[in-house]
């Protein structure tokens, strides 16, 4: 058997806890999970690390967590 290469993963539910909260003007904020982040930078040096997200209103968000932590 090979050695799986890539590993590609859901943002959301998955990284952050599933949840949208909203300002009384109307901006989205995510909860992300600082034990994920920990794990996938312990991860990162062995596998490449993708991620999915079907969340067109949250995007930025994850891809900002995502870019800030993960390099």
């Amino acid at each position: 058997m090979q050695k799986p290469t890539v590993f590609i993963l859901d943002v959301d539910g998955v990284l952050t806890t599933g949840q949208f909260l909203y300002s009384a003007q109307g901006k989205i904020f995510k909860t992300f999970g600082p034990d994920d982040n920990d794990a996938l930078t312990l991860l990162q040096p062995f596998i490449e690390i993708r991620f999915v997200s079907s969340d067109r209103n949250g995007f930025e968000i994850s891809k900002k967590r995502i870019v800030d932590d993960m390099g």
